[in-house]
């Protein structure tokens, strides 16, 4: 049967992954054990932007603090981003919108 790993403090790993640069928010968050040292986390965070997406810095962080700090084995993060905040491939939308696409809308055939 798989249960909440024991002495798996909720506010504590909340507010410690808030700490974190640029994270807002963090939630639902599913923490479980398959066996008495193999715990697993899923949950979403909250990420803001103020320059070029650093996702994948962010994640590491996130995972090396859960993996040393809560005895969390394997994690699934999904940042969540502000509306409007960053486009669909991780750049920001004024860095996106200045520069040129190559997209076949933009060339023209020879």
């Amino acid at each position: 049967m798989q249960t909440a790993p024991e002495g798996f403090d909720c506010d504590e790993f909340e507010s410690s992954v808030k700490a974190i640069c640029n994270l807002i928010a963090i939630s639902d968050i599913h923490v479980w054990s398959r066996a008495p040292n193999e715990h697993h986390l899923t949950c979403h965070v909250a990420v803001e932007i103020t320059e070029f997406c650093d996702c994948d810095r962010i994640v590491k962080v996130v995972e090396d603090l859960w993996h040393t700090r809560f005895n969390i084995q394997h994690s699934t993060i999904e940042l969540v981003y502000e509306p409007g905040n960053v486009a669909p491939d991780c750049g920001t939308l004024s860095e996106l919108s200045s520069s040129p696409r190559n997209t076949s809308e933009n060339t023209s055939a020879s």
